[in-house]
C-alpha cells in the first residue's frame, strides 16, 4: 500500500503557508521576524517532519492490522504535526528568545490545520484499504471492538469547535489590542485590516472542513457501492465476492454481517443442490417449501408409475469389476434421469439397477402421457449408453396408473419422500413381464386409454388380462414388442 500520498504532501505545503501568515497574525514576536526567515523556518522544519513521516508511517502505521490502519493514521498525523509545532517552539524560544505565550498560540494554530489533515488522511487511507479488501475478493473478519461512529463525529466535533474557537480568538485577541494602539485617523483601515483578517481565517477553515465533508463522502459512496454491488450479485445466486471491511465503525459492522450473511447463503445453496442430487429437485423445493418444516406425513394422489429395469444385471455384476459396473450405471441413469425430468417427472428413487419415476405428482395434465413418452425416449436413449458400455444394455419398462400414498415417510432421523400402494406395485410386476412378453413397454389399459393419438399410432400389441402375482385382479395391458 502507498505510503508517499499526494494529499498529504499538499497539507504540509498548505500547513506551512498558513502558519507563516497565522503567526504574524496572533503572535507580535513572529510579526517581528523577517518572513522570509520564518517561512524558510517553517519549511525546512516542515520538509524534516514529513521525511520523518514516511519512515516512522511504513514502521508503526502500516505494519498494524488493516482494520486499526485508519484511526492509527489519524493519531500518527496528529502526532507528526503536535512534533512539528513543539519542534517551531523550542527553535523560537532558544534562537529568539520568544516566550512561552508565543508557542502556544504556534501550538494552537498548528494543532487545528494538524487535527484537518489527520481526520482527512485517515479517512484516505480508509478507501485505500477498502480498494486493496476488494480486490483481493476474500472475506476479512475484523478484531477488536467497533467504535462507533456517533462517538468518531461527536468527538469530530467537539475538536472541530474548540480548536476553531481557540484559534478564532487569538486573532481577535491580538487585533483588538494592534487596533487600540492605532491612532484615530488610522482606525478604519485598522478595522477594515482585521475584517480581512477574519475573512482569510473563515475561508481557510471553510475549505478544510468542506475538504473533510467531501472527503468522508468519497467513503460513504464508496461503501454503498460496493454493498449495493455485492448484494446484487447475491440476489442473481452469485456468492463468490465479499463486502470489503475497511474500518471498526457501523460500517464495518455492516460489511461483516453481509459477509456472514453471505457465506450462510453460500451453505444454503451447497445443501440445497447436494439435496437436488440425492433427491428430485421437484421434491426438493416441495419440502423445503413448507414453512413448518419436514413433517411424518402423506396424502393419496393419482400419478403415472413408470419402473424401469436393466435386463441380465446380476450377471453383469458377477461378469465386470464393481468400478466398472458403477460407471455404466452412473453413465445410464444419467441418460434416464435427464429424460425423466425433460417430461416433467422426478425420480423417486434407484432400486440397484431399477428406476422409478414418477409423473403427475402435482396434478399436472397428461402425466400418463408424458410418462410413455418419457419410456419411448429411454428405450430410444439406449444408442447412446451403449456406444460406452459393454456388453450393450436392454430395459424392460411398465408404466401403470392409479392411486398412490405420496409423502414423507420414515423416522425424524431419517426421512424419505416417496410413493407407495398398489399402483406402484402393479407398475414393477408390469415391468418384470417385459422379459417373458419380449416386451420393451408395457403399459396398464388406465395407461393406454389416456395417451395423445400420435402416441397410439405405435404397433401396440394388446395382451389381454394378465395375472398379475400378488394381485387379486388381473390387469388390462399393451405393449410394445422389443423388435418393433
Amino acid at each position: 500500500m502507498e505510503t508517499v500520498s499526494p494529499r498529504s504532501a499538499i497539507f504540509y505545503i498548505a500547513s506551512v503557508l498558513c502558519l507563516a501568515i497565522y503567526g504574524g497574525q496572533v503572535c507580535p514576536f513572529i510579526e517581528g521576524l523577517s518572513p522570509i526567515v520564518f517561512l524558510i523556518t517553517l519549511l525546512a522544519y516542515g520538509i524534516l517532519a514529513f521525511v520523518l513521516r514516511l519512515f516512522l508511517l511504513k514502521r508503526y502505521v502500516l505494519t498494524a492490522p488493516f482494520l486499526r490502519q485508519s484511526s492509527l493514521e489519524l493519531r500518527f498525523e496528529l502526532f507528526c504535526y503536535v512534533a512539528l509545532g513543539l519542534a517551531l517552539t523550542v527553535h523560537n524560544s532558544l534562537i529568539y528568545s520568544f516566550p512561552l505565550g508565543s508557542g502556544i498560540k504556534l501550538m494552537v494554530g498548528v494543532l487545528t490545520l494538524g487535527f484537518f489533515a489527520a481526520v482527512d488522511l485517515g479517512l484516505e487511507r480508509e478507501r485505500l484499504i477498502l480498494g486493496q479488501r476488494l480486490s483481493l475478493g476474500k472475506s476479512a473478519v475484523p478484531e477488536g471492538e467497533y467504535r462507533p461512529i456517533t462517538k468518531s463525529f461527536a468527538g469530530f466535533a467537539i475538536a472541530s469547535v474548540i480548536l476553531i474557537t481557540a484559534l478564532v480568538l487569538l486573532v481577535i485577541v491580538r487585533d483588538i489590542d494592534w487596533i487600540s494602539k492605532q491612532g484615530p485617523e488610522s482606525i478604519d483601515a485598522a478595522k477594515k485590516a482585521v475584517s480581512l483578517e477574519l475573512i482569510f481565517i473563515a475561508v481557510v477553515l471553510m475549505g478544510f472542513l468542506v475538504n473533510l465533508v467531501l472527503s468522508f463522502s468519497k467513503n460513504l459512496k464508496l461503501f454503498f457501492q460496493n454493498q449495493v454491488e455485492i448484494l446484487d450479485r447475491v440476489t442473481h445466486g452469485l456468492y463468490d465476492q465479499y463486502v470489503p471491511v475497511a474500518s471498526g465503525n457501523e460500517f464495518g459492522l455492516m460489511a461483516n454481517h453481509t459477509n456472514s450473511m453471505i457465506d450462510k447463503l453460500a451453505e444454503s445453496y451447497r445443501i440445497k443442490d447436494a439435496l437436488g442430487k440425492v433427491v428430485s429437485p421437484k421434491i426438493r423445493d416441495r419440502l423445503l417449501a413448507r414453512k413448518g418444516g419436514i413433517r411424518l406425513e402423506g396424502a393419496k394422489t393419482e400419478v403415472a408409475i413408470l419402473l424401469s429395469d436393466i435386463r441380465n444385471f446380476t450377471g453383469r455384476t458377477e461378469e465386470n469389476a464393481p468400478e466398472k459396473v458403477v460407471k455404466e450405471l452412473n453413465t445410464y441413469f444419467s441418460e434416464m434421469v435427464t429424460i425423466v425430468h425433460e417430461h416433467n417427472g422426478f425420480v423417486d428413487k434407484f432400486i440397484g439397477d431399477g428406476l422409478l419415476a414418477v409423473f403427475g405428482i402435482d396434478g399436472e395434465k397428461g402425466a400418463a402421457d408424458s410418462a410413455v413418452r418419457a419410456a419411448f425416449e429411454m428405450q430410444a436413449a439406449l444408442e447412446r449408453v451403449n456406444e460406452q458400455v459393454q456388453p450393450p444394455i436392454n430395459i424392460g419398462i411398465g408404466v401403470h396408473w392409479g392411486n398412490v400414498v405420496a409423502g414423507t415417510i420414515g423416522s425424524y432421523e431419517r426421512l424419505e419422500f416417496t410413493v407407495v400402494g398398489d399402483t406402484v406395485n402393479t407398475a414393477a410386476r408390469l415391468e418384470s413381464l417385459t422379459s417373458s412378453l419380449n416386451c420393451s413397454i408395457l403399459v396398464s389399459r388406465q395407461v393406454y386409454e389416456q395417451l395423445d393419438k400420435e402416441v397410439t399410432t405405435h404397433p401396440w400389441v394388446d395382451f389381454g388380462a394378465l395375472e398379475i402375482k400378488g394381485r387379486k385382479e388381473s390387469v388390462h395391458a399393451l405393449g410394445v414388442l422389443r423388435d418393433a
